[in-house]
Order: C-alpha cells, then structure tokens, then sequence
C-alpha cells in the first residue's frame, strides 16, 4: 500500500507497507506523464522521472488489525525530493475550425517495485499522486532569462506638449537616461485576505539611471514625476499530439495543434526617490530605483513548461509614462517600453 502526503518545501512524504515476503530491495519511482487528445489522436509523453532504491533493512515491522484477523506488515517512510520540473498542466480547447475539441493533461503516479537478489520483480504496487496542492504551496519565482544581470532600455522622449513651448515634438531616443529591470524580477509572496483566500504578489524593481557625464554637465533630474507604467501579462498556452514532419525540432504538428492566448492588463503609479550621493556608486551613473507593487493574475499560476506536445510560455510588458524636472524647473516627458520573456519556476 502506498499513502502520499504533501508537506511545504521539496519533499513528497510517502509511507509503503507490505506484507512480508521475500524481496532484498525496494525501487520507488515518481512519474510525471503528460497525455494529449486531439480529436482521434492521442500521445503521451515522459516528462519527469525521480527514483531511490530502499534496502529490505530499512523495512519496520508492525501489526495491523482486520476485525478478528491479525496480520504483520512491512512498512517504511520515504521522502522523495521535487525539483523545478514539477508542473501542473490542465488544458482544453478546439482547433481553428471550431468543432474538433482536444485537452491535454499532467498526471502523476507513485509506483514502488519490490526486488529479490537477482533484480527480479516480486510484487509491485502503484497509485496516482495529486501534486497541485504542493504547487500551490511551493515558492514561486519570475526570472527573465536573457545576458547579463539586467535588461536595459534607453528612454523615449515622449510625443506630447512642451510645457515651456507649448508644441508638439516627435518622438527621439536618449542616451542620458534608461531604465533597468533585473532577470530575477523576485520571488512571488501571497498575502492572505479577509475572507480567507490568499492572492499573489510581485514587487519588480526598477532602476532609473543617468550617466555620470550627463549628470557632470548638470542634467541630473532633481526629481522623476507623474509617474505611470501600463502592465500587460500574455499567456501563451499550445497543445497537440505530435511534431510536424517537416520539423527538426520540437514544432508541433499544425493539423493537430490547439493554441490559446490571454492578456490581462494593470496599471501602477509607482514614486520615484530622488538621486541621492555626490558620486555614483558605480562611478559610472547616478540611479534612482523603486518597486514596481503588482498583483500576479490567476493566468500565471502554474509553471512555465516546453515539451514536444504541450507549452505554457509567458510574457511581461511595461510601458512607463513620466515627467523629469531639471534644477532649472523645466519638465520633459519620456517614455520607455520594453516586453520580456518571463520564465515561472516553482521549488
């Protein structure tokens, strides 16, 4: 018999019990498999495989009542380690044409695999494993994986009136200032509410950054104003039975291909502190960070996943509008856009 129980961190607790018999060695396995149906196709693929083998020595005996019948059992309790390939995949949907419906799925099974001397296999006994709950419980991490230890944008002029001119101006990059966000954008922390539910949040942070000549020449901002940021998760989701026989990768199979898109949009105002120090800490540029306070929308509650039939993919995009005044008073606007590949890990 197999009881699973899930506990917070990366263990999956298990407890095996059997009734005595002759094996030297237990084999447990957790298996993740991923089946996909699309109309009349269905495939199935391995996408996680974690095991130990546990000596008969390690075995305790026990006693277990049935009524009047007395039996002894063979137990032992097992922690079998989850890494970052765990998921969660729950998909449905119809091709192009509307009519043909397909989903696709992530199950789990616990299978154990008793042994004699000679490697042969005495009993074996499986159960499925529901893991959602751990998910849900596991730390969740954004990264943005690209070069380097931050995406930088150069900032925009923005299209709009001048307030010493009172006309328009075009739109002109700038290389006095940028902006920068980290590839580890944070760990996700969930805050508990009132009625009991708890929701998600990320706190980004952003670096405003001006080089040390421009600031040489007095254009350091005496403060950063009005400040807005547009935010724009995507979701990609795609499913299918196969990859095309024209590909040499992992394309999958367009005539048994199930895609789905979802965008969900947030607005922050978040406050700029002043540039502080008489000279930048990296003797390169004077910075001025804040944090970006976001709620994560339910669509990007599971792991990021890529396999040959199925992918969960994810996309960040800020667009921050805002005012710069110089010592001098003068107010120019600007604006800086960029979209980032986001990678969801769970440990």
């Amino acid at each position: 018999m197999l009881d699973n129980n899930h506990t917070p961190g990366k263990w999956l607790l298990c407890r095996i019990s059997t009734q005595p018999h002759d094996f030297d060695r237990m084999e447990i396995s957790l298996d993740g498999t991923l089946y996909s149906f699309v109309g009349p196709h269905i495939a199935s693929e391995q996408i996680m495989h974690t095991a130990q083998s546990i000596p008969r020595s390690d075995f305790s005996e026990t006693m277990s009542a049935k009524g009047r019948h007395v039996a002894s059992l063979l137990y032992c309790e097992v922690a079998l380690e989850l890494d970052g390939s765990v998921s969660s995949v729950n998909m449905k949907g119809t091709m192009s044409d509307d009519t043909t419906p397909g989903y696709c799925e992530l199950l789990y099974s616990l299978q154990a695999h008793f042994k004699n001397r000679s490697g042969g296999v005495v009993q074996q006994v499986s159960c499925p494993v529901d893991l959602s709950k751990w998910i849900k419980s596991a730390r969740m991490t954004l990264l943005a994986p690209g070069c380097g230890s931050c995406t930088r944008e150069s900032l925009v002029r923005s299209w709009g009136k001048s307030l010493r001119y009172r006309r328009y101006s075009p739109l002109s990059k700038t290389k006095k200032m940028a902006v920068e966000v980290p590839h580890e954008l944070g760990i996700v922390a969930t805050t508990p509410r009132e009625s009991g539910r708890g929701y998600q949040q990320l706190s980004i942070p952003i670096t405003l950054s001006v080089p040390k000549e421009a600031a040489a020449k007095g254009r350091l901002p005496q403060s950063v104003e009005n400040v807005s940021v547009q935010v724009n998760w995507y979701t990609s989701k795609a499913f299918g039975t196969g990859t095309s026989p024209h590909s040499t990768g992992t394309e999958r199979d367009p005539a048994s291909n199930i895609q789905q898109r979802t965008v969900v949009r947030q607005l922050s105002r978040p406050s700029f502190p002043p540039f502080f120090g008489d000279q930048p800490a990296d003797e390169s540029s004077y910075t001025s960070t804040t944090y970006l306070d976001l709620s994560l929308p339910d669509s990007i509650s599971k792991p990021s996943l890529k396999t040959s039939l199925a992918e969960v993919s994810y996309e960040l995009e800020l667009e921050g509008f805002f005012e710069v005044k110089s010592h001098h008073g003068r107010r120019a606007p600007y604006r800086s856009k960029m979209r980032l590949p986001i990678q969801v890990n769970v440990s």
